[in-house]
This record gives C-alpha cells, sequence and structure tokens, in this order.
C-alpha cells in the first residue's frame, strides 16, 4: 500500500464510522514519502549548484580571455544562484529533526518543506532569473556599443545576432518562469493540502 493509499483510507469517513489503520505502518509511508521528496530537492539543488560553478567558471575564462569585462557580471550572478542555494539548504538542514519523530511531527515537518519549495518556486523571479537577467542585460548593452561604429552588412549582422539572442534569452526565462509556476499550481500545492489534511485527520 502505497502512501496515497494510506492517505485516502485514513480519510475514508461516513457517519460515526472511521478506518483504523496501524499508526506504525502509516508513519514509516509517510517517512519514506518524505525522502523521497527530500532526496528529489537534494539532487535538484545539487544539479543547480554544479551548473552554476560550471558557467561561473566558463563566464569568468571567456570574459578575461577576450577582454570583455561584462561577462564578469554574468559570472557573479551564476555564483549567486549556486550560493543563494547553497545557503538556503544550509538553513533548511538545520530545522530538520532527526530519529524518533512522532507521526505528526514528520507530518509538519514534511509541510514545512513542501511550504518552503513553494516559496522558493512563487518567488524564482527575484533570486533564479532576476540577477542573470539583468547581467545579461548589460552585457548585450556593452555588446551592442562595441558593434555601433560598424557600418553597412556587419553591422545588421551583428544586429540580428545580438537580437536573437536577446530573444532567445527571453524565451529561455519565460518558459523557466512558466515552469516552476506549474510545478507549484500542479505538484507542491496539491501535496501540501494532502499533508494538510492528513495532519488534521491525526489531530482529530
Amino acid at each position: 500500500m502505497n502512501f496515497d493509499e494510506m492517505q485516502n483510507l485514513w480519510r475514508s469517513q461516513c457517519e460515526g464510522y472511521k478506518i483504523s489503520i496501524d499508526s506504525s505502518v502509516l508513519l514509516g509511508e509517510v517517512k519514506r514519502n518524505h525522502r523521497y521528496f527530500a532526496s528529489m530537492i537534494l539532487g535538484r539543488d545539487v544539479t543547480e549548484c554544479v551548473v552554476a560553478l560550471m558557467m561561473t567558471a566558463f563566464f569568468c575564462i571567456v570574459g578575461m580571455s577576450a577582454h570583455f569585462y561584462s561577462l564578469l557580471l554574468v559570472a557573479a550572478a551564476s555564483a549567486w544562484v549556486g550560493l543563494f542555494l547553497f545557503i538556503d539548504r544550509m538553513i533548511q538542514k538545520r530545522k530538520h529533526k532527526t530519529g524518533g519523530a512522532s507521526l505528526l511531527e514528520v507530518v509538519e515537518s514534511s509541510i514545512q518543506d513542501v511550504s518552503h519549495q513553494i516559496w522558493l518556486l512563487e518567488h524564482v523571479l527575484w533570486w533564479y532569473l532576476l540577477p542573470p537577467g539583468v547581467s545579461l542585460a548589460i552585457f548585450y548593452g556593452a555588446l551592442l556599443v562595441t558593434v555601433m561604429p560598424l557600418s553597412g552588412s556587419a553591422l545588421a549582422f551583428a544586429l540580428i545576432v545580438i537580437g536573437g539572442g536577446v530573444l532567445i534569452g527571453t524565451v529561455i526565462f519565460w518558459w523557466v518562469y512558466r515552469l516552476n509556476k506549474a510545478a507549484v499550481r500542479n505538484e507542491l500545492l496539491p501535496r501540501k493540502r494532502e499533508l494538510e489534511e492528513l495532519r488534521e485527520s491525526l489531530m482529530q
């Protein structure tokens, strides 16, 4: 019996009748579900931090070697994203309860974890998208100033390349924003509601 089936059984009630479930079995299922969610978030954070580190190194190397120092702002924005996730994980790790937690405590901890992820994704524009977006805008602005002395087809080609880069970047940023909003709406909020319903059942 999986976690969702356990929840459905727990909530299945008729007038004056309630199905009883072995609390130790339910506790085991809730803990496994909690660990799965935590491992999924850990995998995401590790991936994001590794990518941020690689992008920081890449933009630093390219910016220094090409003497295009506005790319260092892009590197700094990439480093910020990785650092933010790392610090956030350290803060959340301090809040975790270990061993011997009751069923209600595990459910409460799961709700807190999901609520925090909802907060992160709801504010993804400010900590994840805006820093690299602003740094890239400065980079493209500096690039535009550099190519303005050109003329004819060379200038036209440069403007097309810059415009294409801005357009692609805008589409990617919008897609990431919508993807995170959909994850909150379709995955995290339903998960939080289920856990809150389970908590209410336990407190009755």
